[in-house]
């Protein structure tokens, strides 16, 4: 269940945007984004019986930085983030001058002059030494692939992306499901988001494949309001969820 919470936490980072039409893409150079939108609640279901299986409840300060979400708390003191469930303080990030982590605990975040993330490295024993790292590849502002190596530059799981026509925020990002994240990451902003919405993920790993598939209602201002996750995978397997999200 705990698994699911912070899915739906990845997921509702995406949608705290401003949906344009293409032509708007197309006319104006950043996708004529002037609202931002934030998800204040999410619940998520189990679309074969409609039964709830979690709910989150976001909650954000003066300068619209996320603060709670049901009973995790992130409390900002400079550039650093700290991290606290259930009254007991966890792990502190520290933040670079865009408010994005850069250091969390054992795992550090590199990113581009554009405020892109193109690198996660996984600390072993004293330090960083690309022991593991997590590559991110870009094009035309949109996340298509996340790529895994060990320290003999194995690839160890690959992950694609692509996507519909709706515009995100760039100024805020989506990580959706990776399971070699730390929790927290998931509930904070991760570099510039992908400049439109997921239309589908697929995650290899040694053979073994999972595909995820999205579907949007859109509300009068163009927000998602529900989402339509399909999950399958190489053995056959089949799961599907629903997302309802509100916003401020």
């Amino acid at each position: 269940m705990k698994k699911l919470f912070f899915c739906a936490a990845a997921l509702l980072m995406a949608i705290s945007f401003t949906a344009c039409t293409k032509d708007d893409d197309e006319g104006s150079g950043d996708g004529g984004n002037t609202t931002t939108y934030y998800v204040t609640r999410v619940e998520t279901f189990n679309s074969d019986d409609n039964t709830l299986m979690s709910t989150a409840t976001l909650k954000y300060d003066e300068q619209n930085r996320l603060i709670a979400v049901n009973d995790i708390s992130l409390v900002y003191e400079g550039n650093k983030l700290i991290w606290i469930e259930d009254g007991n303080q966890g792990d502190t990030l520290l933040l670079n001058d865009k408010g994005f982590p850069i250091i969390d605990g054992s795992v550090r975040h590199e990113y581009d002059n554009d405020g892109y993330l193109m690198k996660i490295l996984h600390a072993y024993d004293s330090g960083f030494d690309d022991y593991f790292d997590d590559c991110f590849i870009w094009e035309n502002g949109d996340l298509i692939e996340i790529h895994s190596n060990n320290s003999n530059n194995t690839v160890t799981y690959s992950y694609y992306y692509s996507y519909y026509d709706y515009i995100n925020n760039q100024n805020l990002w989506i990580e959706v499901m990776s399971p070699d994240v730390d929790n927290y990451s998931f509930l904070i902003c991760c570099g510039r988001n992908t400049r439109h919405l997921m239309k589908s993920q697929r995650i290899e790993t040694d053979g073994y494949i999972v595909y995820f598939n999205y579907k949007y209602e859109l509300d009068s201002k163009g927000r998602p309001v529900t989402i339509y996750e399909e999950w399958k995978d190489s053995y056959g397997g089949t799961h599907n969820y629903t997302y309802k999200l509100s916003y401020k």
